[in-house]
């Protein structure tokens, strides 16, 4: 299959690349390169890279594409609240865009990278697809209003899927630390201490980013019959923990470390578990295995690999919003994200 892949430089994006050559697939790739700092590894692999933004893609950058994997966006809350309104032209109105480009141009299948964080509060049981959403964010907002608005594009000719992903965790080419599990995991690795943000009582569903792959890639090769128009939970019921409990793995899994006092008291409203029976029923051979202990393992041998240490943690080199905020600071980038051309 001929696959266009948005975002296909970032976090997600250096990783699903090389995992769909592969698997065989003709891969190009369309990125900004805004984070192009928080790459330790070349995760092009031969890949087709296209420097552009999504909101200036035109039909054309479709021809000869059989499935397209959404991923760009503005990538996470804080980034997200930076400007509402841009977090909506980018993850709404862009994203729409995206899809009816690539109907216009004859894409067959669509891939859309969402989110769980748009079912938003507390529930007592674990959240399916067909339960209401809370989005309560910017960035949650405007994922719910792209899945609505792409699905009513959806024909016999074009079928898109939409992705609720939970939050990624594992080493990747362009390196994370702003996501929960990474960034406990470079504490312990680098300070030997782990200490919480707030009480840490929050409920988040995780998944490993090359599961988080692993699903794209099912999903585009899944019966179009199967995934025509639907929307999954993408994770492991049993990889829901509370954030307390990321702690506490994190600290009896790197050696050496230890849990301190949390910074703050304070609560996170979003809090959420989610079942994901629907996308292995769907596609019985899809297997998302490994666990939340298994990443930060992973994590601990890739830090050490690439030898991270103190600066990494406070420059913010592998924090998306701090990114976003260099670029302005020095001019490269305008106030609505686009490059400057300044050096």
């Amino acid at each position: 299959m001929r696959v266009l892949i948005t975002g296909s430089a970032g976090y997600v994006g250096a990783v699903l690349t090389r995992m769909m050559k592969a698997s065989g697939h003709e891969v190009t790739g369309v990125d900004t390169h805004f984070f192009r700092d928080a790459s330790v590894l070349d995760g092009n692999n031969g890949t087709n890279q296209r420097s552009s933004d999504i909101r200036q893609l035109q039909v054309a950058d479709f021809h000869d594409v059989d499935g397209v994997v959404d991923l760009a966006a503005l990538s996470n809350d804080p980034l997200g609240n930076l400007c509402a309104a841009l977090t909506f032209e980018v993850n709404h109105l862009a994203a729409v865009r995206t899809a009816r480009l690539a109907r216009e141009a004859g894409v067959s299948r669509f891939v859309f990278s969402s989110s769980c964080s748009i079912y938003g509060l507390d529930s007592r049981e674990p959240l399916t697809e067909a339960d209401p959403v809370r989005p309560m964010t910017p960035y949650a907002v405007a994922k719910h209003l792209a899945e609505c608005d792409i699905a009513r594009l959806a024909t016999d000719d074009f079928s898109p899927t939409f992705l609720r992903n939970a939050t990624a965790f594992g080493p990747s080419p362009n390196l994370r630390l702003d996501l929960v599990v990474n960034f406990l995991t470079a504490l312990a690795c680098v300070r030997k201490e782990v200490r919480l943000r707030d009480d840490g009582l929050a409920w988040r569903p995780f998944v490993h980013v090359a599961d988080l792959c692993q699903a794209v890639i099912a999903t585009l090769e899944a019966p179009r019959e199967v995934v025509h128009n639907e929307i999954f939970n993408v994770g492991r019921s049993d990889n829901c923990h509370r954030i307390s409990e990321i702690a506490e793995l994190v600290t009896t899994t790197v050696p050496d470390s230890t849990l301190g006092a949390a910074v703050e008291s304070l609560h996170d409203k979003r809090s959420y578990r989610i079942d994901s029976t629907k996308i292995f029923r769907a596609i019985p051979g899809l297997r998302l295995d490994r666990t939340v202990r298994q990443g930060i393992e992973e994590l601990a041998e890739f830090y050490r690999s690439i030898d991270l240490d103190e600066e990494d943690l406070v420059s913010g080199r592998f924090e998306r919003l701090a990114g976003i905020l260099r670029h302005q600071r020095t001019k490269r980038l305008d106030d609505r994200l686009y490059w400057t051309g300044a050096a």
